[in-house]
């Protein structure tokens, strides 16, 4: 095989890598972790990492307190103690563009209610049908 054609399928194969690494890097994930503090509630952690799993730890934090509300048995809940991070993080280059890492997480209290015991609670069954199931 000659020079030029080695060329072209080196640069073939570092455009290739270059979009696979973007697409990892922009896919991302959504992880959480719930910790019982009491029977009537919970701290929840949610964390994301990349540009989608990042953004969408303000949706998940809501979706799956209403999500542990009705598990436990309760209709309603309320947030509290919240603290948010959002970090970046230098993860490399590929080729002459910095490839930054963006990670978010979120640490909230969810206290659960039955219905009428907190007038200023959220309905859990219609946040699920705000924020999908």
């Amino acid at each position: 095989m000659s020079l030029p054609k080695l060329r072209d399928i080196f640069r073939a194969m570092q455009k290739l890598l270059l979009a696979l690494g973007a697409a990892v890097g922009l896919a991302g994930c959504v992880s959480t972790q719930e910790i019982p503090l009491s029977a009537n509630s919970y701290q929840l952690e949610v964390s994301g990492t990349g540009r989608f799993g990042a953004g969408a730890v303000p949706q998940t934090t809501l979706r799956r307190a209403a999500e542990l509300t009705l598990e436990k048995g309760f209709t309603h809940f309320v947030l509290g103690s919240a603290t948010m991070q959002t970090a970046h993080t230098y993860a490399g280059q590929a080729s002459i563009v910095p490839l930054i890492a963006t990670t978010r997480s979120n640490s909230v209290t969810v206290r659960m209610f039955r219905p009428g015991e907190n007038p200023n609670a959220l309905d859990a069954r219609s946040i699920l049908q705000t924020y999908g199931e």
